[in-house]
């Protein structure tokens, strides 16, 4: 049961991204006009749990202490993810992003003292090397890397890390407070966060275009993203509880990896050459092996 659900957080993360790729073809004009975006869909998630939640916050310091940093964290990954792929190449940002999966997995076997026996050590392996070949061949790729580009790929890999080390922790407390209180606040506070930073980059460049043009598109499209943030994290949280960190989050990315390679082929009718083949072999092995 619990690799099911573990299953449909993959299948959740991936029309994540199919909406938001289909947002930057078809809508998004302007750079700032994706951190709206994400304001947006973070938003109604915020509300969505703060619903279900009573309209009740976290209760104790070290709930809300976490709280924060995870808002800190959605925050830091959004912001940063964006702005570097401006900045940057395409495939050398997705890597470095994807490998962000390192970060639960050391914080997991030190501070939470997990043990990875041999074949989760192989998975881990052959997980970094199907993110490696996802993210290379890209022809005609030849963007610069601006400087500040290395300061907004940190940014969004220990974002997306420190993250998924906070679900993990917060259900560690000893007395937590609802997860649909706790998820309420980071969302919020991590919208806020992103908001402040599209202002202020606004004040800076006042010809900045931020605001969308209104269609049923976009109602559609904010409607699935919502519904993802919601749903891939209420399961993620839940399952944090039952799975190490060290190895939840590798398996997660591993299923959502393949079922985007997938997915382009399909729907974006992208050509399976040996390159893809090999990556969703390599991305199924990883978590097979994963879950030994």
């Amino acid at each position: 049961m619990n690799f099911l659900l573990l299953l449909l957080s993959g299948v959740i993360a991936t029309v994540s991204g199919l909406s938001i790729r289909t947002f930057q073809l078809h809508i998004q004009k302007h750079p700032l006009q994706m951190q709206f975006y994400q304001v947006l869909s973070m938003g109604i998630g915020s509300i969505v749990y703060l619903v279900l939640s009573g309209f009740t916050l976290p209760a104790s310091s070290a709930s809300w202490g976490l709280a924060l940093g995870f808002s800190l964290c959605l925050g830091a990954s959004s912001i940063g993810y964006a702005e570097a792929m401006q900045n940057g190449p395409f495939s050398l940002t997705n890597i470095i992003n994807s490998c962000n999966v390192l970060i639960p997995i050391l914080v997991g076997c030190i501070v939470f003292k997990e043990q990875l026996l041999v074949p989760h050590v192989i998975g881990i392996a052959l997980l970094l090397a199907t993110f490696i070949l996802s993210g290379t061949g890209n022809r005609g790729e030849k963007r610069e890397i601006r400087p500040i580009w290395y300061f907004q790929i940190l940014l969004s890999f220990l974002g997306n890390g420190f993250g998924a080390v906070i679900l993990s922790a917060f259900n560690k407390l000893p007395e937590p407070c609802s997860s649909d209180s706790f998820m309420a606040a980071g969302f919020l506070f991590g919208a806020l966060l992103i908001l402040a930073y599209v202002l202020l980059c606004k004040a800076r460049k006042p010809d900045s275009v931020i605001a969308l043009q209104p269609s049923w598109a976009l109602v559609g499209l904010l409607g699935a993203s919502a519904a993802c943030v919601f749903g891939c994290n209420s399961v993620l949280i839940r399952l944090a509880a039952v799975y190490p960190s060290s190895m939840l989050f590798p398996v997660y990315n591993g299923i959502s990896s393949v079922l985007s390679c997938l997915a382009s082929c399909l729907l974006f009718r992208e050509h399976i050459n040996k390159k893809k083949l090999l990556t969703i072999i390599l991305g199924i092995g990883a978590v097979v092996l994963l879950n030994l």
